[in-house]
């Protein structure tokens, strides 16, 4: 028999005596299987378990696929000349030229290039023998036919933009001294 505390008024308690019963449950009989439940959510991980052994070598696998090409390498050593190959063959033949019009170009030079050379052959006489000037390499010599005194011939030399003539080398002395007066 067990005592249940009944509260009072005035903050006192009593006990009462009642009768408890007790009950004791016996397992029935096994019933019908109910139908599956639903799937629970996942459970929490648990913890790492201890490394296996090390297990045996396997048999070589099989070739790999080949892999990137690498970086390109510095140029090599320049090689030796080879030998000089066969000739080709002939390419076909171009379009015909434009046709030229230098012929009678070619003979009106040539024509100047003689009349060219007359008129110096011609000029050089005139010089030479009407106005009595002679040439060598280098300069030109004028030659005066009256007599004057050295000053006198200077000063005529000058104003004509040039001097008295003292040759000293070869040529111009036998020029000079080729003149008859």
């Amino acid at each position: 028999m067990s005592l249940l505390p009944i509260q009072t008024t005035h903050g006192q308690q009593h006990y009462t005596e009642e009768p408890c019963t007790v009950q004791i449950l016996v397992p029935g009989l096994k019933g019908e299987p109910g139908e599956k439940g639903l799937k629970g959510a996942p459970g929490r991980p648990g913890r790492v378990g201890p490394p296996g052994e090390i297990g045996r070598p396997g048999l070589n696998g099989q070739k790999g696929v080949m892999g990137r090409y690498g970086k390109v390498g510095p140029s090599g050593l320049k090689g030796v000349k080879g030998d000089l190959g066969d000739p080709g063959p002939m390419g076909p033949n171009g379009d015909p030229g434009v046709p030229c019009e230098c012929t009678p170009m070619r003979n009106m030079i040539g024509e100047m290039d003689i009349l060219v050379a007359q008129l110096s052959s011609e000029l050089k006489f005139i010089k030479n023998a009407v106005a009595g000037i002679k040439e060598t390499d280098s300069k030109v010599y004028l030659l005066v036919k009256e007599e004057k005194r050295y000053s006198d011939a200077e000063v005529y030399c000058q104003t004509r933009g040039g001097h008295l003539a003292m040759p000293k080398e070869e040529g111009a002395n036998a020029a000079v001294a080729g003149v008859h007066l």
